[in-house]
């Protein structure tokens, strides 16, 4: 993917807690975006080679995204 993300959050903010929230909303801020971020992966196996070309990416781009984990964000580095 030549140091390109494929998901669509474009904003770090995701990955910090806040301190205005607590920790179950913390929680659940995370839990919801590793749910996104499992289903924009499984959208992406499911494109056809047509579309990820749109993309500039390749099956084995997508391939590498989607065996990564659940929990392993690119944004939350």
């Amino acid at each position: 993917m030549k140091g390109r993300t494929v998901n669509a959050c474009a904003s770090n903010s995701r990955c910090t807690q806040s301190e205005s929230l607590g920790p179950l909303a913390n929680l659940w801020k995370r839990i919801t975006r590793w749910y996104e971020l499992a289903r924009q992966r499984h959208q992406l196996e499911q494109m056809s080679d047509a579309g990820l070309k749109d993309l500039g990416l390749s099956r084995a781009d997508i391939y590498k995204e989607i065996e990564r984990p659940f929990w392993d964000d690119p944004f939350c580095k």
